[in-house]
């Protein structure tokens, strides 16, 4: 808590995913019967003055306790909320990956919050109008409790572009393919940012990554076949990827304002959260769904980058 006691206005939220592995491993978009169960939450969501949350639009705190938060899900959602490896070119609408071939990207079909990708609304008020609302750099992750090391069946060249054998361990991390997006008046998505062993972004050729590994398993590359690049369809079906926005430098990107009307002296507003695995993303292998995801989201009513 001391973190919380600055200058600085902040809310966190933070969303631990109990994820099970569901089936063999190969790449997410095509083992379709994989889904990450979100079996557990324990959600703290706290504030330092000048900021209140809720779930409901009623009942606000500045400690939201697991046990309400699960209420308020429940309310909102209709489904128990799943992951599996979805896109979107908006961040508001998603589609899932039906089949993929070495000559074209297959077919799309529509995707369901509280099915296939997680999302819930935060309702934000603090006592000034029009109050910009940003996320708090030193608060706001995607983490994995631990990376998962994956006996590889397939030699193949992953992100990294350091080309591993059949039999090597590897280790990748869940985070590594999840996406967040806040929407309010516009959408911004954040992932995490390029390390050692994450490219930070989506792929959409054959050459590096889960596409690589895929085309291995399918024996694309067989008899020195080069696979189709699915550059110029995939793209059409993704967030643009100079677009995607890296966390830990959130402060620098507003993603609300609060209203300039108030309502019994507060100024309010809405973001709707929505965390998804992207089936693009070059660490989205199906090895993923064996691990345990922390997403934790700070808000800040200043920016910290000013």
């Amino acid at each position: 808590m001391n973190k919380l006691m600055r200058k600085l206005s902040i809310s966190i939220l933070a969303v631990v995913f109990a994820v099970v592995a569901m089936g063999a491993t190969t790449f997410a978009w095509f083992t379709l019967t994989n889904t990450a169960k979100v079996d557990q939450f324990t959600v703290e969501i706290t504030t330092a003055e000048g900021i209140e949350l809720s779930l409901d639009g009623t009942n606000w705190s500045s400690v939201i306790t697991p046990t309400q938060f699960t209420a308020g899900l429940t309310s909102q959602s209709a489904t128990k909320p799943a992951l599996t490896a979805v896109t979107t070119v908006d961040g508001i609408n998603f589609m899932r990956l039906t089949n993929l071939s070495n000559v074209g990207v297959g077919s799309f079909v529509g995707a369901s919050a509280g099915v296939d990708y997680f999302e819930f609304d935060i309702h934000i008020r603090t006592t000034n109008p029009n109050d910009e609302i940003f996320l708090s750099e030193g608060n706001t992750s995607i983490t994995a409790q631990d990376p998962i090391s994956w006996l590889v069946d397939k030699a193949f060249t992953p992100s990294t572009g350091s080309a591993v054998t059949a039999g090597a361990s590897l280790t990748v991390n869940p985070a590594d393919a999840v996406r967040i997006a806040f929407d309010e008046v516009a959408v911004h998505v954040f992932e995490n940012p390029t390390s050692t062993t994450n490219t930070s972004g989506q792929a959409f050729d054959w050459d590096l990554g889960a596409l690589n590994y895929y085309g291995k398993d399918k024996g694309y590359f067989e008899g020195g076949a080069t696979p189709t690049d699915p550059t110029g369809d995939a793209d059409d079906y993704a967030f643009p990827s100079d677009s995607l926005k890296q966390l830990g430098t959130a402060y620098t990107t507003k993603v609300a304002t609060t209203s300039g009307s108030a309502t019994d002296g507060y100024y309010e507003t809405t973001v709707t959260v929505r965390i998804w695995l992207d089936g693009w993303d070059q660490e989205c292998y199906n090895a993923i769904f064996g691990g345990v995801l922390e997403v934790l989201i700070g808000f800040t009513t200043e920016s910290s980058g000013l």
